[in-house]
């Protein structure tokens, strides 16, 4: 969506707003890299929300921190698609080389590695927390899917995969791909399609309000080899876990949640959303009324596992975790 076509905006708007399957506005896309004027980005989006109020309006920034708060301004959802696959053999429109002291000129400040999705995520929180935003700006993870003709920017499954549990493990609630021709090949259809039933399940957990709490800066790129989070939801008693390898080399893991009351600590047990091909499925091992999940990926793994009792999953009328990736 553009200002200058604000009577264009006002009439899809009147359209859309009328279906109940529409999620979102995105009023730009990278308008940071691209140069739009601040002003004319910030008045399109507070357009649409006067003329639709109750759908979240959203943009993609490209950039890493340029003019961060004026192009957020009045956008609830914010996106963001560091190019990390291939980025190294890509020029920005073919007028400039990626090298060692500007780095790819795909992802502003990126290296081409995994990474660049923690560390853009993170400097997005810090810059959220800055502007006091922390429950009313979302961020959303752009994997990457597709680009032009280069077949070495095209992610396997396994990596679209990884991308999409780098960006909920730091903090993304929601994903959103690009593929203009929708030309993915069988590998990627396969692997949008796992989180796609997945994610129903994992949403149950980032809808859930949190507590936010302060954040330390960030000061450096990161260096993490491995990354990991918890969501607890008291109400049907049950722990999501979501595990990540940025490292080329097989790793053993632990994750110890803080302290939880289920139904029965006696059996607890797993059931898996998606993991990576030949990684090891966790184990559980309890101490008194503490308990540790535990496993093994090879390089590159991820994987994401709801743990319940026993009994709770039995008697559950719900939907249960589904896979439709891994061999195992």
């Amino acid at each position: 969506m553009r200002n200058v076509k604000k009577e264009l905006v006002a009439s899809n708007i009147d359209l859309a707003r009328k279906h109940p399957n529409v999620l979102l506005y995105h009023t730009a896309m990278e308008p940071d890299g691209l140069g739009i004027e601040v002003g004319s980005v910030h008045e399109t989006s507070l357009s649409v929300k006067n003329k639709d109020p109750y759908h979240p309006v959203s943009l993609t920034l490209s950039c890493e921190d340029y003019q961060f708060s004026n192009y957020t301004s009045g956008n609830d959802i914010v996106l963001t698609n560091p190019f990390v696959i291939g980025a190294n053999q890509r020029s920005s429109g073919g007028v400039a080389t990626s090298n060692a002291i500007y780095g790819s000129s795909t992802c502003d400040n990126c290296k081409g590695s995994f990474l660049d999705l923690v560390n853009r995520i993170r400097i997005f929180r810090d810059r959220r927390h800055l502007l006091q935003k922390d429950r009313t700006m979302q961020f959303w993870g752009v994997p990457q899917a597709a680009s032009g003709n280069d077949k070495n920017q095209v992610p396997t499954g396994e990596q679209f995969l990884l991308m999409c549990t780098i960006y909920i493990i730091e903090g993304a609630v929601g994903l959103m791909t690009w593929n203009e021709k929708m030309n993915f090949s069988p590998d990627l259809k396969k692997a949008i399609q796992t989180m796609g039933t997945s994610l129903p399940q994992i949403g149950r957990y980032l809808e859930r309000p949190q507590s936010f709490l302060p954040l330390p800066p960030v000061k450096s790129y990161p260096n993490d080899t491995f990354i990991a989070n918890l969501w607890l939801n008291q109400a049907d008693q049950t722990i999501l876990v979501m595990v990540a390898n940025l490292a080329p080399n097989k790793v053993s893991w632990e994750v110890h949640p803080p302290a939880f009351k289920f139904n029965s600590t006696t059996q607890l047990q797993t059931s898996w959303l998606y993991v990576s091909e030949n990684s090891q499925h966790p184990k559980i091992v309890q101490k008194q009324d503490k308990f540790s999940l535990s496993g093994k990926l090879n390089g590159y793994g991820f994987g994401a596992w709801i743990i319940q009792d026993k009994l709770a999953l039995d008697i559950s009328e719900g939907t249960p975790p589904l896979n439709q990736w891994t061999t195992q």
